[in-house]
């Protein structure tokens, strides 16, 4: 083949700019153009939609192209409705040609009723990734909201796009993304907080004290507990019920406790109640645990080696000297005569005791020594001999056959005389 110079190619291009000039002599008017539309429609040759105006004309072919045109223009994401407004298009028609605009472009998801790209996909994910370096926190209610994405979407997006990246440590709990960073930052704020407490203080209060996520705040607590990095305990379920009590705290508490159950040989659940201790039993059992001959009543516990022998001399002594024991006087203030009962339910060698000693427990509170229990009885026979003396002085030989009659009936102890049926 020869060679082809510079020249004629310009020649050839002059006359092919001449040629695209030129106007042809035959025309196809638009009625002629109507009727052959019409003609090949008919003929099943061509399928060509009509826009919602009725104006303009469009094959399948290319409204897909339109329809992936339109996304692109959109910056990968439109909503089916505002793609069929656009295009002029009835809505049918482009719900019919989802499966195939996909088919088109295999990258394009279709999600309730929306168009999205891949690109739009990754840009959303480092949208997302920047707010979360930036803030470090993201309630996932509020990204919804912003972004106006379904939100089986949005999770699957975080779930397997932001989740799955080890970038930035990136977790999602109680409906909110953060960053491995903004615990680290919100756990340092509680420790200085927390292991400065010497007082138990509400998690309410700690909230607006150091501001702390209040989302994240019950399990950063239960966290640094068991990683040993505050000392102390949280008791509670909600942020609205829960307390944190510092171990410093705790501790004052069971010594108190302690030495005061040493010293004295019990100790009452009212007043471990007012050190600020909810479950007073429960605590008092848990600082006890190792104590031997203990007995836990219903108002406190007592050491029975040595606050038993205690009770027991009282009871010997109250007998001779007094003959009779109010028991509630030698019980502490608050306990009462439940626990009274559940002590000499348990306690058998007390009953031994009194038993022994010839005296009578009484309505659980009264010990009654025999002595006392013999002049009683001797000032109720002198009662009843006195009265009775009375009677048969003022009864005749009549009246007392009347009596037997039944047709006279004694006076009682407040009347003189008989009284006559």
């Amino acid at each position: 083949m020869a060679d082809v110079t510079w020249d004629e190619i310009r020649n050839l291009r002059a006359d092919f700019l001449n040629l695209q000039l030129t106007e042809t002599a035959n025309k196809l008017s638009e009625r002629n153009c109507v009727e052959l539309i019409g003609l090949l429609v008919k003929e099943g040759l061509l399928n060509v939609i009509y826009t919602t105006d009725g104006k303009d004309i469009i094959t399948e072919q290319r409204l897909i192209r339109e329809i992936l045109d339109e996304i692109y223009a959109n910056g990968g994401r439109i909503n089916i409705v505002d793609l069929a407004q656009h295009l002029r298009i009835d809505l049918t028609y482009i719900e019919g040609k989802i499966g195939d605009v996909c088919k088109e472009d295999p990258t394009l998801q279709f999600t309730l009723g929306q168009f999205i790209s891949a690109d739009y996909t990754n840009r959303l994910v480092e949208e997302i990734n920047d707010m979360l370096v930036e803030r470090g926190l993201i309630p996932f209610s509020e990204l919804i909201r912003q972004f106006d994405l379904p939100t089986e979407y949005l999770n699957s997006i975080v779930t397997n796009r932001i989740i799955g990246s080890t970038l930035n440590g990136i977790k999602f709990e109680s409906g909110t993304l953060y960053t491995e960073n903004y615990v680290r930052l919100q756990q340092n704020i509680l420790i200085g907080c927390l292991q400065a407490a010497f007082l138990p203080v509400r998690v309410n209060e700690i909230i607006k004290t150091t501001r702390v996520n209040e989302n994240l705040i019950q399990s950063l607590i239960v966290n640094l507990i068991r990683d040993n990095r505050i000392n102390g305990n949280l008791l509670g379920t909600t942020k609205e019920n829960s307390i944190f009590y510092p171990k410093v705290y705790t501790d004052a508490q069971a010594k108190y406790i302690e030495s005061f159950f040493t010293q004295n040989g019990y100790i009452e659940y009212s007043l471990v109640r007012n050190l600020g201790v909810n479950d007073p039993e429960g605590q008092t059992k848990l600082v006890l645990k190792d104590r031997k001959q203990i007995l836990f009543l219903i108002s406190g516990c007592i050491d029975l080696l040595k606050f038993l022998p205690q009770l027991e001399m009282n009871i010997e002594q109250g007998l001779v000297t007094n003959e009779y024991v109010d028991i509630t006087t030698l019980m502490p203030n608050s306990f009462n005569e439940n626990d009274i009962e559940k002590l000499f339910k348990t306690e058998l060698s007390l009953k031994e005791l009194i038993k022994s000693s010839g005296g009578e427990l009484i309505s659980n509170t009264f010990i009654l020594a025999k002595e006392l229990q013999d002049k009683i009885d001797k000032k109720l026979n002198d009662i009843c001999q006195e009265y009775a003396e009375k009677e048969s002085a003022q009864c005749t030989p009549q009246m007392y056959a009347a009596v037997l009659q039944g047709n006279i009936a004694l006076a009682s102890a407040s009347s003189k005389g008989a009284t006559a049926k």
